[in-house]
C-alpha cells in the first residue's frame, strides 16, 4: 500500500486527464486498477482510481478504528467485572466482621449476666445464712470417729432423743430460727459428737438425706465421708453441731 501511494503521489502532482498524454494515463489507470483488485477494493468505472483508492484506505481506517474500540470495550468489561467482584468480597467481608463483633459483644454480655447472677446468687445465699443463724453460737471442730465398717460413730442417749424431738416439732422444718432460740442450741451445745451424729442421722435417715451427692438411703463409708467433706467441713464450719444448729431455719426443709 505504501508503495501505491507513493507512486499515486509522484504522478498526482504532474500527471492528470488533462494533461497526461492518453497513453500514459490509461497505463497509470489500469495499474491503480490492478493494484485496487489485488486489495481487495471496489473498482469503480468512474476513471477516478485515485478517490477509489483513498475511499478504501478510509473504510480500512475506520474498520480498524472500530475494531480498537471494540477492544478496548471488551478490555474494560474483565476490569468492570473485577471491580464488582471485589466490592462484593469486601461487603461479604464487612458483613462476616460485624457478624463476629456482633457475637463477641453478646458473648461478653452473656458472660456479664451470668456474672451477676452468680454474684447475686451467692450474696443471696449468704444473706439468708446470716440472717437465719444470726442468733447462733459457732462451735468448734467437731473431733469424728469412725467404726472398723468405716461409718461414723453415733451414741443414742435420751439428751439426742430429746434434740430429735424438738428438731422434727419445727413446723415444715423450715424457717425455725424461733424454735433453735428457744433453748434448743443451748441443748445441742450438750451433745457429744457421737450423740449430734446419731440425732442427724435419725431426722434425716440413711445417707443423711444427701440428695444433691446420691447418697440418699445408702449407709457407706463414701456417704459418710462425703457428709463430713461437703456439708459439714465445706458448709458448717467442720462442726456437727453448727450443722444441727442451722437444721431447720432455711427456708426449705433440712439443712
Amino acid at each position: 500500500m505504501s508503495n501505491l501511494i507513493k507512486v499515486v503521489a509522484s504522478f498526482s502532482g504532474i500527471i492528470s486527464p488533462e494533461n497526461a498524454p492518453q497513453n500514459q494515463f490509461e497505463q497509470l489507470n489500469n495499474s491503480l486498477k490492478e493494484t485496487n483488485v489485488k486489495l481487495g477494493a471496489p473498482v469503480h468505472e468512474t476513471g477516478n482510481v485515485i478517490q477509489d483508492i483513498s475511499e478504501n484506505m478510509k473504510s480500512k481506517h475506520e474498520a480498524v478504528g472500530k475494531k480498537v474500540k471494540e477492544i478496548n470495550e471488551k478490555s474494560k468489561e474483565p476490569n468492570k467485572e473485577s471491580s464488582e467482584k471485589s466490592k462484593k468480597l469486601n461487603e461479604e467481608s464487612k458483613k462476616i466482621s460485624e457478624k463476629k463483633q456482633k457475637d463477641l459483644e453478646n458473648k461478653k454480655k452473656q458472660e456479664k449476666l451470668i456474672k451477676e447472677v452468680s454474684v447475686n446468687t451467692q450474696n443471696s445465699t449468704s444473706k439468708t445464712q446470716v440472717t437465719t443463724r444470726t442468733n447462733q453460737t459457732v462451735s468448734s471442730p467437731s473431733n469424728f470417729k469412725w467404726n472398723a465398717n468405716g461409718l461414723l460413730v453415733e451414741e443414742a442417749t435420751s439428751r439426742a432423743q430429746m434434740v430429735i424431738n424438738r428438731l422434727i416439732a419445727i413446723p415444715g422444718h423450715s424457717n425455725g430460727q424461733a424454735y433453735h432460740n428457744a433453748g434448743l442450741d443451748d441443748l445441742i451445745d450438750t451433745l457429744t459428737t457421737e450423740e449430734a451424729i446419731y440425732v442427724l442421722h435419725r431426722i434425716e435417715g440413711a445417707g443423711f438425706g444427701q440428695t444433691g451427692d446420691g447418697y440418699a438411703g445408702l449407709d457407706t463409708p463414701a456417704s459418710h465421708q462425703t457428709l463430713v467433706n461437703n456439708q459439714i467441713n465445706r458448709r458448717f464450719g467442720g462442726s456437727i453441731h453448727n450443722l444441727l444448729k442451722a437444721w431447720g431455719t432455711f427456708s426449705y426443709g433440712g439443712y
